[in-house]
């Protein structure tokens, strides 16, 4: 089966606000944890129910290609965060559901699955610490999720859509969905404690390779120059001079959350221009067709 490969590291996400659609809400089951006391000042650890939520920010973009065919696309960054299972008023994950929301939840159970392919916008921030090796390195993580600001309209995600659940009563049809997730999102739920009390077996091996993209997927985007992005920004009005349709160009930046070219990067002026081609080709097609009506 083809799998897609990140073909180069890119720079590291700014810090900020981006719009958003969660993609992936993964039970990651028990993990054993090390936390520290902050009251007591000590090291503590526990088993902990674990969940994970990723989003797909249609306005980074990075190049990818099939390790297949060699083709190459732009694909939308995808960014996560994991949290404790639990909807204790003080908690991380129950924070974030009711900014997300815009409202307090008011129940003693959510069903998290409800917030799948759920718009937003996600704050991202940067923080210091060290890599396996023991350098240093600037870490990205998600740290707020909140509402879509009024009148933004976020892209339709690309990214397949995966909820995972260890559910025994459907747990073939829940294993079958990992292979949609990346490697170092099934070597923890393979790690948990749950998969040998609910799946009974072995979790499979993981092949080890150089193609998988860092776990750190919220380390965008493409650092380009001036001229590439003129050069890309020609392009896409060559394409848009062959388009019938006035109004694509700011009904694409406004689905993008943009309000110029100025504010977009090479990679998501590249998308825009895909998405005009393929606008051509549909009215190109329709031409075609109502042809062959009128001849018939």
């Amino acid at each position: 089966m083809a799998k897609l490969i990140a073909v180069e590291k890119a720079g590291i996400l700014e810090a900020g606000n981006y719009p958003a659609t969660c993609v992936w809400i993964a039970d990651l089951g028990i993990q054993n944890k090390n936390f520290t006391d902050k009251d007591k000042g000590i090291k503590v650890n526990k088993d902990v129910r674990e969940v994970l939520f990723a989003w797909e920010l249609p306005t980074e973009m990075i190049e990818i290609e099939d390790k297949v065919t060699k083709e190459k696309k732009m694909m939308p960054r995808v960014v996560s965060k994991t949290y404790t299972l639990s909807l204790n008023t003080k908690s991380t994950l129950r924070g974030d559901l009711d900014s997300w929301l815009g409202k307090e939840i008011k129940d003693k159970e959510y069903d998290l699955f409800e917030r799948i392919q759920k718009t937003g916008q996600v704050q991202i921030t940067h923080s210091e610490g060290e890599s396996k090796e023991g350098n240093k390195k600037t870490y990205c993580n998600v740290e707020a999720v909140t509402m879509v600001t009024k009148g933004l309209t976020v892209a339709e995600p690309v990214t397949d859509i995966v909820t995972f659940a260890f559910d025994p009563d459907e747990i073939e049809t829940e294993i079958a969905k990992l292979e949609k997730l990346p490697k170092w999102i099934r070597k923890k739920i393979y790690a948990s404690k749950t998969w040998l009390q609910v799946v009974g077996t072995e979790p499979p091996e993981i092949v080890e390779d150089d193609d998988e993209p860092e776990a750190a997927s919220t380390t965008p985007v493409n650092q380009v120059n001036d001229n590439d992005r003129a050069t890309e920004t020609e392009k896409l009005l060559d394409t848009l001079g062959n388009c019938k349709d006035a109004a694509i160009l700011p009904n694409l930046l406004a689905q993008f959350g943009m309000k110029t070219l100025a504010d977009c990067n090479v990679a998501l002026i590249k998308r825009i221009r895909e998405k005009v081609e393929a606008a051509i080709k549909a009215e190109t097609e329709a031409k075609t067709t109502t042809k062959e009506e009128a001849v018939v």
